[in-house]
C-alpha cells in the first residue's frame, strides 16, 4: 500500500504470493521479496520471488529459496538473506554464499528474520530449531556466527533486531516462561545477555517484542532503540513461532513501544472491543513527529487476522472493503 494506494502482486502459474519484506531505494524503487505458494500442490519445496516496481526480478530465480529479508549496503548493493534447500544463505547479487552454521546434525529448521546494514556492518537475524522442537536465537555479523544462547535455558525466538552503536546489536523476542506463558525477551550484545520484560498489565499472559527499531531510521541521531512489544490477556493456544491463534476462549490485548527501555505513554493502544487483538511489528516516525505503526488486528468474530496501521494511536484496517481477506502488514517506510 502506497498512500492507501493498494497494489495486490499475482505470482506466476496461478501461484499465491506472500510478502515478506520490503525496501526502497534512494531513487523510489520499490522492492518486494517473498514466497510463492500453490493452492493446489502439497509437499514441494519452497519458491520465492522478487519485485521491483510490481514487475518480476527474473535474473532472482533460484529453485528451493526462500527470501526472508531485503536490504541495501551503504554503497547501494542490494543483499538478499534467507534459506536455500533450507540452510542459511546470502545472495549478493545473484551470487550464494552460505552462512555458517554448527550444530547442523540436530537442527530441524532454520528461520531468517531481517537483515541491516550500519557502518559498514552486515547484520542477520534468526532462529534455528532442533529435533527436541526448542528455539534459539542465531546472530551473523558481518557472515560470522554469533552466539546468544537463551534465556533462563529456555525456548527461545528471535523475531528481529537492530544495530545500536558500531557492531553491538539488540535482538527482539519472546521465550516459554516457568509458567508456559510466552513473555516478551531482549538481548543486548553488550550485556552479552537476555533480559525479561515484565508484563505491563494486570493478567497478561503473553507478550512478544516482534520489533527493534533504531532512530536513525528516521534520521534521529540520538541512537535511542524503540522496541515494539504486543501483550495480551489470551485463554488458549498461540503458536510462539508463527503467532497463529487457534482455539481461543477469551482474548484482549494491544501493544506499546519501548524507548530505551522505558514505556512511552502516548504509544500504549487496546482495541476497546473484546476478543480482539491489535499487535504491531514495525514502526517510523514522520515529520510531523507522529508515530506510524503496522501489524494486525485480530477479531475471534470472524477468526480473520486483519492488516492494519496506527497514526498516534489511531486505527485504519487496511482494506476493509474485503472484510475477510486475512492479512499482516509486517513494514512500514516513508520516503519524503
Amino acid at each position: 500500500m502506497t498512500n492507501n494506494e493498494i497494489q495486490y502482486f499475482q505470482g506466476p502459474d496461478g501461484k499465491a504470493f506472500g510478502a515478506i519484506d520490503m525496501a526502497v531505494c534512494d531513487n523510489g524503487d520499490v522492492y518486494v521479496v517473498g514466497e510463492l505458494r500453490s493452492p493446489l500442490l502439497y509437499g514441494e519445496p519452497p519458491q520465492s520471488i522478487l519485485f521491483k516496481n510490481n514487475v518480476e526480478c527474473s535474473e532472482y530465480s533460484f529453485d528451493a529459496s526462500v527470501f526472508c529479508g531485503i536490504a541495501f549496503k551503504e554503497n547501494g548493493d542490494m543483499v538478499l538473506a534467507g534459506l536455500q534447500w533450507g540452510q542459511p544463505v546470502v545472495w549478493d547479487g545473484t551470487n550464494v554464499q552460505y552462512l555458517p552454521v554448527e550444530s547442523e546434525d540436530i537442527i530441524n529448521v532454520w528461520i531468517i528474520s531481517s537483515i541491516e546494514y550500519a557502518d559498514g556492518n552486515e547484520f542477520i537475524v534468526g532462529t534455528c530449531i532442533d529435533t527436541a522442537n526448542i528455539c534459539t536465537p542465531v546472530v551473523w555479523m558481518n557472515r560470522q556466527l554469533v552466539e546468544v544462547g537463551h534465556i533462563d535455558n529456555a525456548s527461545t525466538i528471535a523475531f528481529a533486531g537492530t544495530f545500536t552503536s558500531g557492531a553491538n546489536f539488540k535482538l527482539a523476542g519472546a521465550y516459554v516462561n516457568a509458567d508456559d506463558n510466552i513473555n516478551a525477551c531482549e538481548y543486548d550484545s553488550r550485556q552479552h545477555g537476555f533480559s525479561q520484560i515484565p508484563y505491563q498489565w494486570s493478567g497478561s499472559n503473553e507478550s512478544m517484542v516482534y520489533g527493534e527499531v533504531n532512530s536513525s531510521k528516521w534520521n534521529d541521531d540520538s541512537g535511542s532503540i524503540y522496541s515494539l512489544v504486543t501483550e495480551c490477556y489470551a485463554h488458549g493456544h498461540i503458536n510462539p513461532i508463527t503467532g497463529e491463534i487457534g482455539v481461543v476462549d477469551t482474548i484482549r490485548g494491544g501493544f506499546y513501544i519501548l524507548k530505551d527501555g522505558q514505556v512511552m505513554p502516548q504509544s500504549i493502544y487496546k482495541y476497546p472491543k473484546e476478543n480482539t487483538l491489535a499487535s504491531i511489528i514495525d514502526m517510523t516516525m514522520n515529520s510531523k513527529g507522529q508515530i506510524i505503526t503496522v501489524g494486525t488486528l485480530f477479531d475471534v468474530e470472524y477468526q480473520g487476522v486483519r492488516p492494519a496501521y496506527w497514526v498516534d494511536g489511531e486505527c485504519h484496517i487496511i482494506n476493509p472493503d474485503r472484510p475477510y481477506d486475512d492479512g499482516v502488514a509486517s513494514k512500514v517506510i516513508i520516503k519524503n
